[in-house]
């Protein structure tokens, strides 16, 4: 019940659902019975499931779930009871969301603060750009001052862990699990599963490396081989995830073998070259990985801790749930009805938002389209001029969600009309004449009221789309 999107319960549930004090919770956010659900929309009888005698067999549906079910059906495959089931037409289309991408926080415990605050900081000059500007320049000055004062194997923060305040707006992106392909017999392997974006780039771009190692063992000189060796390459210096580019990292990088350039090649070098720069990268990576794997760790063993008091909340109240479902009803009158063409003529002055069925009497019936006030009906009715019928509309998804909400709260937001420009100038110049002046005093921030207001926050207080956290503002130097 906590929890969204689409789900389902099936099961043999020894009893009639009406005698289940869990089904009156279920129905009230909005749960059907899908046998329930076909006699309502279809007319479907009922299916005896157990015996032939009574329904103890079900399949609960979600509010997600019930515009996507499109058929139930049962099956005489076993002694005692029949097989249910409902089939459901769930579109196939690439999702995205909106997100503020939230940069890891700062590992205080692993920075040498008192060497990093004696340390001589300063801003370039940045008053003649604009604020954005300038605040983002702020944050990236911030976040590189910590390089060379972190007790890591990198040694410098990473790259997970920079983009303070960088974000002005939401970003959109799919809505989908990043996965690394799985390595081939021979190949290299990750240790763990349980890493970051940054290692899994990392590790991508040490499988590049092996590739351009095996492809330049091969040494084919066909203009395919040639082609591939020169892409692989590319992608290997302009791969992502290093702080700035990977030939800039790669001269800064950590660990540094004896015998390579200190710039990075800017063609294919030769077989063992590419062995060199592999074993080299290879080191690099696992001790970055390492580190993150450690950083894990921590960051479990310290929410296992702090959830350890918490192991009598199971017999607390159950919070309220978030809206799921909602249905919008309009009541409306038939004007005139064409059973041969499946259309009624109602008095309504709104466009629905499919998917809605009509009420009339104890029958459903499915809308499947609207033009202006005649809406095609599926299936088979008879309704008489005048009758009064209830549109329901059916709303599950997000965006569906929002446009009932914001359509049912529009009428009390904007009870007046909102003034035109012309207006907003007279209520201006009003403003100026018989408005007495004033004047907006502040006080300039010292390093007291600073610290005193950055007291006020929790140890897990939630961070803003700018990034920074309680720490971030209370170590700066």
């Amino acid at each position: 019940m906590s929890r969204g999107g689409p789900r389902y319960i099936m099961g043999d549930f020894k009893h009639d659902l009406d005698a289940l004090r869990g089904w009156e919770v279920l129905q009230r956010a909005g749960w059907r019975d899908a046998q329930q659900l076909a006699h309502e929309l279809w007319g479907q009888e009922y299916c005896m499931t157990y015996r032939d005698s009574s329904i103890t067999d079900h399949v609960l549906v979600s509010p997600e779930l019930i515009p996507l079910t499109v058929e139930v059906k049962c099956w005489n495959l076993f002694a005692d009871h029949m097989g249910l089931g409902a089939c459901l037409e769930v579109p196939i289309v690439k999702l995205q969301q909106n997100a503020w991408p939230l940069p890891a926080e700062i590992p205080w415990n692993a920075v040498q603060y008192e060497d990093w605050r004696q340390a001589h900081h300063s801003l370039p000059h940045t008053k003649d750009f604009g604020i954005d500007y300038r605040v983002q320049h702020w944050a990236r000055s911030y976040e590189n001052s910590l390089d060379g004062f972190i007790d890591s194997a990198v040694g410098s923060l990473p790259t997970s862990c920079r983009g303070r305040c960088q974000q002005t707006e939401p970003v959109r992106r799919p809505v989908e699990c990043p996965l690394i392909k799985p390595s081939r017999p021979g190949e290299v392997q990750m240790k763990t599963d349980s890493v970051g974006r940054a290692v899994h780039r990392w590790f991508q771009q040490l499988r590049r490396i092996q590739s351009m190692v095996h492809a330049r063992n091969a040494n084919k000189d066909t203009p395919e081989a040639i082609e591939y060796r020169c892409s692989l390459w590319r992608a290997i210096r302009t791969a992502k995830g290093f702080d700035g580019t990977f030939e800039n990292w790669w001269r800064t990088r950590p660990t540094q073998a004896a015998g390579l350039p200190v710039d990075f090649p800017m063609e294919p070098p030769t077989a063992a070259h590419c062995r060199a720069i592999f074993e080299d990268f290879l080191i690099n990576y696992r001790n970055f990985e390492s580190w993150h794997v450690r950083h894990r760790r921590q960051l479990l063993t310290a929410q296992y801790q702090a959830n350890a008091n918490k192991i009598f909340e199971v017999t607390r109240k159950e919070p309220r749930g978030g809206v799921n479902y909602l249905e919008k009803v309009t009541t409306a009158t038939v004007l005139g009805s064409n059973t041969e063409a499946g259309q009624v003529h109602v008095d309504l002055g709104h466009v629905i938002q499919l998917p809605a069925n009509l009420h009339v009497m104890e029958q459903v019936i499915p809308i499947s389209a609207q033009d202006d006030q005649v809406l095609t009906l599926d299936g088979e009715w008879i309704i008489q001029d005048g009758t009064e019928v209830d549109i329901v509309e059916q709303a599950s998804t997000t965006q569906k969600l929002h446009q009932q909400l914001v359509d049912f709260w529009k009428d009390r937001w904007w009870k007046d009309p909102l003034p035109k420009p012309e207006e907003w100038e007279r209520i201006i110049n009003f403003a100026k004449a018989f408005l007495p002046p004033g004047c907006l005093a502040h006080v300039d921030i010292s390093t007291e009221s600073w610290n005193e207001i950055n007291r006020r926050y929790g140890p897990r207080a939630a961070r803003g789309p700018d990034g920074l956290s309680h720490m971030d503002l209370r170590k700066m130097p």
